[in-house]
């Protein structure tokens, strides 16, 4: 397998982390398929408690930091450490949205620095 299927196949892993976040337990892709997947349960979790939202995050982080390991990102490589860290973003940012809770949603924008302008509008004559 050249370099480039690899890269690909590594990004297809992180995208495939969370694809099926269906319920207490996550099942990323078929495991017939030949890309990297990690299963993350969190049914010992309250998602929609800051904390429970906080410890599934790890979780997440953990699982895509596994699944979008690159050689050489250890310092040495920089566009393999590259290639890695867009590989968790987006694996990351794809499970949190399949698990469908605000507060994790919240709670990983807090870590990314995000924040989202609220905007209201008065109707009062």
């Amino acid at each position: 397998m050249n370099m480039n299927r690899k890269i690909v196949a590594r990004f297809l892993g992180g995208f495939l982390i969370a694809a099926a976040f269906l319920g207490p337990k996550v099942f990323a892709a078929d495991p017939t398929d030949s890309v990297r997947t990690q299963t993350v349960k969190f049914e010992d979790l309250s998602v929609n408690t800051q904390a429970g939202a906080a410890s599934l995050y790890r979780r997440i982080h953990q699982a895509a930091k596994q699944v979008c390991e690159q050689p050489g990102a250890d310092g040495k490589d920089l566009k393999a450490l590259q290639i890695q860290q867009a590989c968790i973003v987006r694996a990351e940012s794809r499970a949190v949205d399949n698990v469908h809770s605000g507060a994790l949603s919240a709670y990983y924008q807090m870590t990314l620095g995000h924040s989202y302008p609220v905007s209201a509008q008065n109707n009062v004559n």
